[in-house]
């Protein structure tokens, strides 16, 4: 196994395309969190939606794909801020430039979410957002993430599901139905 540490440009990229973030799509070897944030996105992602919402194993398709989620703008201010390498013969940039309005950003509201996930939903949609920003500088430190409001209804879980507040819920229950 390979460790690469915060803030050094590595000479070799490592990972599953499809789980590559813009900037790991544009060329870069500068290895920071972020990635690997990304990276988790498309992974929540999988589980809440069952379909990965990067999928394919060419890096200019997946940037079309990232295109359609994020919108073309982002993607070419991140390509201008960062002065990165083109990721071969591919025209996109150019069409975003020429046709910004030709690449708008998806409303995060119409991704499918699966039906026993609705209660998480909007609190969800904000993390997708937070996780799939293209700018690895604005984009949601771990630590971000986890004050978030969907993080913290996922800690209480463990709280609530306890084994204390089921048999209490027991109790009660049984309570309520003794005859008067």
């Amino acid at each position: 196994a390979s460790f690469y540490y915060t803030g050094y440009d590595s000479d070799m990229k490592r990972g599953t395309v499809c789980y590559y973030s813009p900037e790991q799509l544009f060329n870069t070897f500068h290895i920071t969190p972020a990635i690997d944030v990304w990276a988790l996105g498309v992974v929540m992602f999988t589980f809440y939606t069952d379909s990965k919402p990067f999928s394919f194993n060419c890096k200019s398709d997946n940037l079309r794909a990232i295109v359609s989620l994020v919108g073309g703008n982002k993607i070419l201010d991140l390509y201008k801020k960062y002065r990165y390498n083109s990721i071969g013969n591919l025209n996109l940039l150019d069409d975003i430039e020429q046709n910004p309005s030709n690449f708008p950003e998806k409303d995060y509201t119409t991704i499918q979410i699966k039906s026993n996930k609705e209660f998480y939903k909007r609190d969800l949609i904000e993390v997708f957002k937070r996780m799939f920003e293209p700018d690895p500088e604005l984009r949601a430190t771990p630590e971000e993430l986890m004050s978030m409001d969907y993080f913290k209804k996922i800690k209480k879980l463990p709280e609530i599901y306890s084994m204390k507040n089921i048999k209490k819920k027991k109790t009660i229950s049984q309570e309520s139905q003794k005859p008067v």
